[in-house]
């Protein structure tokens, strides 16, 4: 925030989009506010303070402050109106300045009570092709989003609990918090964590739910048969058959379970079925290929790299061609040769 803005902030000579700025970046951290103070307290000088009950503002920070940590009880309250004055041995000729910055900062804490008083729900979406989405949840928890996947938090996530709604698929690194449990919820099943990593998919056209796990535990069980509950940890998958109801789980070797997230595939003697599955789960694309296609016996690692790639050493190897049927179809054709050495 350029420091001239926050003066014509003080000042009140701001548009209204141009306050709503100013107040957006005093609420996004403790520094900000600290960095705001500074500038005001220089901008008045030599005069009184502005105003007597300044520490019912400081107050109303501290709550909010204290919201976003999740450590405040939702019975507390706060007037934004409370001991707020103008210090009457102001001079007449900057009356009209204070009275600007009063009504400011009287804005600021009215925003702040209302963030406390009606916190609301966020939610994160993506939609389009591409790599996958990566945010940071308040408790310092990172997703990824897969397509056509969407993560809801509760009104009170970090209180007591964290919980979240997803819909989709999202691959989570959750913050070790022992104290505040994390809770993914889904249409059908509910995951409890403390600290780990693992991947959930739970689209709503899915015949399953299935999580892996990539490191640390996490207990997996049917939102309509809670008692079935299974722990899953390192290198583990539980999936729920919607269809039967049935609840299973196993180890896994495979190692392109998370390569939607990583970008990383690797290839290990795989055969053309093996290959034009993993090919649709990162590119979102159909690979089609003629059932006579048997001598593919790949071995390779593709990091970040363009589906082109891939194709073209699949030519290359076994005398193959591809052709772009349509916009997420691609076609294998060819004889099936041994790879050339």
């Amino acid at each position: 925030m350029d420091d001239s803005q926050i003066i014509g902030f003080i000042q009140g000579r701001l548009s209204a989009d141009k306050r709503k700025e100013v107040i957006s970046w005093i609420c996004e951290s403790e520094a900000n506010r600290l960095h705001f103070q500074l500038m005001q307290t220089l901008w008045e000088k030599p005069d009184a303070t502005i105003f007597e009950g300044k520490k019912e503002l400081d107050a109303a920070w501290e709550m909010f402050l204290a919201r976003k940590k999740s450590n405040l009880k939702s019975g507390s309250k706060f007037n934004p109106k409370s001991n707020l004055k103008l210090n009457p041995k102001l001079s007449p000729g900057h009356t009209w300045r204070r009275f600007a910055v009063a009504a400011s900062l009287v804005l600021i804490t009215l925003l702040i009570w209302l963030i406390i008083k009606h916190p609301q729900k966020l939610e994160y979406a993506r939609k389009g092709e591409g790599p996958p989405k990566s945010i940071e949840l308040p408790d310092g928890t990172k997703v990824w989003l897969n397509r056509n996947s969407t993560i809801t938090l509760s009104e009170s996530f970090n209180e007591v609990e964290r919980n979240v709604r997803l819909s989709g698929e999202a691959y989570f690194e959750v913050f070790t918090n022992p104290e505040k449990p994390f809770k993914i919820h889904t249409n059908e099943v509910q995951l409890r964590v403390l600290g780990t990593s693992f991947n959930v998919m739970a689209y709503r056209d899915s015949i399953f739910n299935r999580v892996d796990v990539s490191s640390g535990r996490v207990a997996f069980r049917p939102v309509n048969k809670p008692a079935n509950k299974i722990e899953l940890t390192r290198n583990m998958s539980g999936w729920l058959d919607l269809t039967t109801g049935e609840l299973d789980h196993g180890h896994t070797q495979d190692r392109n379970r998370f390569a939607w997230v990583t970008r990383e595939l690797v290839f290990e003697d795989a055969n053309i079925h093996e290959i034009s599955q993993v090919v649709a789960k990162v590119y979102h694309v159909e690979l089609k290929y003629d059932e006579r296609i048997d001598c593919v016996r790949l071995k390779a690692t593709f990091s970040n790299e363009p589906l082109a790639n891939i194709l073209n050493t699949l030519k290359s190897l076994y005398n193959l061609d591809y052709s772009r049927v349509s916009e997420n179809k691609y076609q294998l054709v060819g004889k099936c040769n041994q790879p050339s050495k």
